[in-house]
């Protein structure tokens, strides 16, 4: 006990007297082979010096932090420095040279193994198209797509209240996750998911939130009446002499409300569909026949062609309109805002969870 406690002392010393530009020194140090490698006191000493160093000096002894964690088989802390370095820092894979020659290599090889099966995010939102700023629809959205760009292929789990409600496998590039959102539009609130990634025994949890915030803009068309009646009533004469009468009531239909849709512009007196004159006149001179065979082929290629889909964003805020109907009252205007957070993330061990 006493052998392992002096190095120990002997690092947070240097961790406090050290100045902030001298860490890589002390650490290579302590991974030197001549002095005899000492993993746990290079972890003591720069654990002690992370909180003090630049942001420039952060991702390279983040990741180190990392590699020492791993040497001495402490998975949950090494998770959640290599979820910093790779989250927060970007997994900068430089400035590294200041090792041993040995442990450097080792390092190396350890940084790029967890680079190619890292479920790294490259970006995430709700697919929409670039040309749309507010999705516009008669109806609320039943359903919305989550968009993911992930660096390489992992295993996934979506939680949704505690219940696994999608899972399998993304690969590298664009994936997507079709979540039911109509109970999201029905109300103003925030809706919490989990999203769950596996790589080995790595597994990292993204507390994501959908809000939605909605505003009513009344009502649109006309308010409903109240039931008009009609009454009758019957009168027979005789002379001036009233022989016998009756009078009876009646329900009177509402007036058909049938929308007309705006004018074109455009005044066509045979009405749709009609032509007045064939495609190619019987009385065509035989040169202008080519001309018109061309014409024929250029109008046929218009009508085939496929009009440019705009390319589809993944976006963290939306806008939505759309109407919603009441009952016993016409449909009203709603606006509602919706943005996607990530809360939280967490990086765990598989083994450690059992």
């Amino acid at each position: 006990m006493i052998k392992r406690i002096g190095p120990l002392l002997l690092a947070v010393t240097l961790a406090l007297s050290a100045p902030a530009d001298d860490w890589r020194s002390e650490v290579a140090g302590f991974l030197t082979n001549e002095k005899g490698v000492d993993v746990r006191a290079a972890l003591t000493y720069l654990e002690g010096r992370f909180d003090s160093l630049t942001e420039d000096d952060k991702p390279s002894a983040c990741g180190l932090l990392a590699f020492l964690e791993a040497r001495l088989g402490d998975r949950p802390a090494e998770y959640r420095r290599l979820g910093d370095y790779f989250e927060k820092y970007g997994a900068i894979d430089m400035g590294f040279q200041f090792l041993p020659p040995s442990a450097r290599s080792e390092f190396y090889r350890y940084i790029r193994d967890w680079q190619l099966r890292y479920p790294w995010v490259m970006k995430m939102g709700i697919v929409s198209s670039s040309a749309v700023t507010v999705q516009s629809s008669v109806y609320p959205p039943d359903s919305l797509i989550l968009g993911i760009e992930m660096a390489g292929d992992v295993l996934y789990k979506l939680f949704a209240n505690g219940e696994v409600v999608k899972g399998g496998m993304f690969r590298r590039g664009f994936n997507e996750i079709v979540i039911d959102a109509r109970k999201i539009f029905r109300a103003s609130g925030n809706y919490p998911y989990t999203l769950e990634f596996k790589a080995g025994d790595l597994v990292i949890r993204r507390t994501l939130s959908l809000n939605v915030r909605r505003e009513s803009f009344g009502q649109i068309g006309r308010s409903p009446q109240a039931p008009r009646t009609a009454e009758y009533s019957v009168k027979i004469y005789l002379g001036d002499r009233l022989l016998a009468a009756n009078q009876r009531t009646a329900p009177v239909s509402p007036p058909l409300d049938i929308p007309v849709p705006p004018p074109s512009g455009q005044y066509d007196p045979f009405g749709p569909g009609y032509q007045n004159e064939p495609r190619i006149p019987s009385s065509v001179p035989i040169g202008a026949v080519p001309a018109v065979i061309k014409e024929l082929i250029d109008a046929f290629k218009k009508r085939n062609e496929v009009e440019p889909v705009p390319p589809v964003e993944l976006k963290v805020d939306m806008q939505y309109l759309f109407s919603e109907r009441n009952t016993d009252a016409p449909p009203s205007e709603v606006r509602a805002h919706l943005w996607l957070d990530l809360k939280a993330i967490q990086f765990l061990s598989y083994a450690a969870q059992k």
